[in-house]
């Protein structure tokens, strides 16, 4: 863990069988990672996530190039419902 409680990870690899069916597929290299952060109180976690590379099309069993990235944040603040900051009146 580091600063904002950071963490990563990221799996490179090479030349990867997968049987979709009666086939099997080979992809020369494919790259998954995933980084995570805890920025602050109002978002408290931030998750990239996702692979670059030769993952096959599985819905058509046929080799697939391309990638995926899917981002996820959740929000929440330690208010109460229903809070409404007051205004401050003006200072002359």
């Amino acid at each position: 863990m580091g600063i904002l409680n950071l963490n990563g990870e990221i799996d490179v690899v090479p030349r990867e069988r997968d049987r979709v069916g009666d086939k099997v597929i080979d992809s020369d290299l494919t790259v998954y990672y995933n980084l995570s952060l805890d920025p602050g109180r109002v978002i408290s976690r931030i998750t990239l996530s996702g692979f670059v590379g030769d993952k096959p099309d599985v819905a058509n069993a046929r080799p697939g190039t391309g990638r995926r990235r899917p981002a996820h944040g959740h929000a929440q603040t330690d208010r109460p419902s229903g809070f409404r900051p007051q205004r401050r009146a003006a200072v002359a």
